[in-house]
């Protein structure tokens, strides 16, 4: 799975910080494994600010990084996404990454759009004849 800089810094904010003993070593081998190397924090520009209790990133965010989890750390990180979603705690911030956890979930076809030329009005040529809107692409 392919996760970004903004992937990356979102699981690592959700996963739980307690639990049974098992949780806790999975959720200790994800963050080793999602945290940011030193090359990483200088090829992306990483900084943290202490006053926000938040960090950003100045370049190269779009670059992802592929990532094979097993099937304890996929249930773990979709029970942290589900527990949100349940609680109604999702932000529209978490919801990309949500849906790559949590796929089945999302909600197709909830606004269509008309076509182009359905928008359009009529064009009537110099001789008076009514053309149809065509879109061009």
């Amino acid at each position: 799975m392919k996760l970004s800089v903004l992937d990356r810094m979102q699981l690592l904010a959700i996963l739980p910080t307690e639990g049974n003993l098992l949780n806790l070593q999975i959720v200790r081998r994800l963050v080793g494994a999602l945290s940011f190397t030193e090359s990483e924090f200088v090829a992306y520009g990483l900084e943290y600010d202490k006053a926000t209790n938040m960090s950003r990133w100045t370049r190269n965010g779009h670059v992802e990084r592929d990532y094979e989890f097993k099937l304890q750390a996929l249930a773990l990180i979709k029970d942290a996404f589900q527990r949100l979603n349940d609680a109604g705690k999702l932000t529209p911030d978490l919801v990309g990454t949500a849906e790559k956890f949590l796929a089945g979930e999302a909600v197709d076809d909830v606004v269509t759009a008309a076509p182009v030329a359905a928008m359009m009005p009529p064009v009537e040529s110099k001789n008076g004849d009514v053309l149809e809107a065509a879109v061009v692409g």
